[in-house]
């Protein structure tokens, strides 16, 4: 197979483009208030809802576990498309991450890998909701909160959305390289 490099995308290595990530997701996270807000009042019943003060005891303790879920669903997608690939887990530049360095992957799949952590939880939360097993103000907080955090994973689909041509995307320890299938 010949590729072209198209971008290398250093994210740790990028104190800007760090910042500007950050910036990013104080904007998501002020976008996603009111998406969160009308899913809750509308479908899960926030007008009826009580606050407690152990909602907020159980919202700080799933934001944190969340993280590890999260970057959880993304070793389980790592592995789906690639059974024997190796995948690590870590904490760098104030980022989790899970990471199967040196893999590459068709661009709908790497697209998968980024997007399921969301999906998932954000679904998963939404169901446990609407049984009763979570508060409506838990899944409102902890959704606002986790879809911010999304907001790399946000990055780089748009990135390789972005990119022209048939689209392999390479992980790496550092962020990804996103190459363009020669057709030689």
């Amino acid at each position: 197979m010949n590729l072209d490099l198209y971008d290398e995308v250093n994210l740790l290595d990028n104190k800007d483009l760090i910042k500007k990530i950050n910036l990013w997701s104080i904007g998501v996270l002020l976008a996603s208030v009111p998406v969160f807000w009308l899913i809750s009042y509308l479908y899960l019943g926030l007008a009826e809802a009580d606050l407690s003060t152990s909602d907020f005891f159980v919202s700080s303790i799933l934001c944190f576990g969340i993280l590890f879920i999260h970057e959880g669903i993304h070793g389980l997608f790592f592995k789906i498309f690639k059974p024997g690939a190796k995948v690590v887990y870590g904490f760098k530049a104030g980022m989790a991450y899970a990471g199967s360095f040196g893999n590459k992957y068709p661009a709908n799949q790497f697209i998968w890998i980024l997007l399921a952590p969301f999906t998932l939880i954000t679904f998963g939360m939404l169901i446990l909701t609407l049984v009763d097993v979570m508060s409506v103000y838990i899944f409102l907080f902890v959704g606002v909160i986790h879809t911010a955090g999304c907001i790399g994973d946000f990055y780089f689909t748009y990135l390789i959305l972005n990119t022209p041509g048939n689209v392999i995307v390479e992980d790496t320890d550092k962020g990804i390289n996103i190459y363009q299938k020669l057709n030689i």
